[in-house]
């Protein structure tokens, strides 16, 4: 993911915000809460298999060259995770 970013401000507020997220779920009352919350929802379902998806996408750019067609995936995909990471945090506040 981070070999996709163009500067090193980008990448560190990438990594930041990433650390951010592991940290809020690790506050948590327990993980087991977030894990009924997020199978019960009517959507998050679907948002946790699109971001599991971008995940997995995420380790196969990861280990590829540095190419423009793998930096420009890697770019795209980046997008995509934050937008489902958003989606299924803002359903835990709307929907507790």
């Amino acid at each position: 993911m981070l070999k996709a970013v163009p500067n090193k401000n980008a990448g560190f507020i990438i990594l930041f915000t990433s650390i951010f997220t592991f940290f809020y779920f690790m506050r948590s009352v327990s993980m087991s809460y977030y894990f009924i919350v997020f199978t019960c929802s009517r959507f998050n379902g679907i948002y946790l298999s699109f971001w599991f998806l971008a995940l997995l996408s995420f380790v196969w750019i990861g280990g590829q060259f540095p190419q423009d067609n793998f930096l420009s995936y890697g770019r795209i995909l980046t997008l995509h995770y934050y937008f489902l990471l958003i989606c299924i945090l803002f359903s835990t506040l709307v929907h507790p």
